[in-house]
């Protein structure tokens, strides 16, 4: 291991992180940035929502961030169109866990079987092992 690595693995606090701002704010404006670009260079676009998995979320941020093409108010449209929208990622994330819990338990299911089939095995050997002492102590009475 490099003399960098152990300083960098030594030091939880890198000299980066300490000019850092807080995360939730520096993803504020990545995301403002980022959504200001896409809007502007994709004219379909009516708006973008990011929502952002935090590892721990920092108190008093918000879960998303909404950009809108045209952010003047009244804008309940936007607001329903970002509701269907959520509404179809919701379903299509819900696919996805089904199939993830799906393979898990295709999983749990193989490991059952090979514990199974292990504890035959483990079974038939404990028979074996007290077949042959059983064997062994009447060989040894008839001696």
């Amino acid at each position: 291991m490099s003399d960098d690595q152990t300083a960098l693995e030594n030091n939880p606090n890198p000299p980066q992180a300490a000019s850092r701002k807080p995360y939730n704010e520096q993803f504020a404006e990545m995301a403002e940035s980022f959504c200001t670009q896409i809007i502007r260079d994709v004219p379909e676009l009516h708006g973008l929502a990011i929502v952002p998995i935090w590892e721990s979320k920092p108190e008093n941020t918000t879960s998303g961030y909404l950009r809108l093409k045209n952010p003047d108010m009244p804008y309940l449209g936007s607001l329903l169109r970002l509701l269907g929208c959520l509404s179809a990622f919701n379903v299509e994330v819900h696919r996805d866990l089904v199939s993830q819990i799906r393979v898990f338990d295709d999983y749990a299911g193989q490991l059952g079987n090979k514990i199974q089939e292990l504890t035959g095995q483990l079974q038939e050997l404990n028979n074996q092992a007290t077949t042959s002492d059983t064997t062994n102590t009447q060989q040894d009475a008839q001696t």
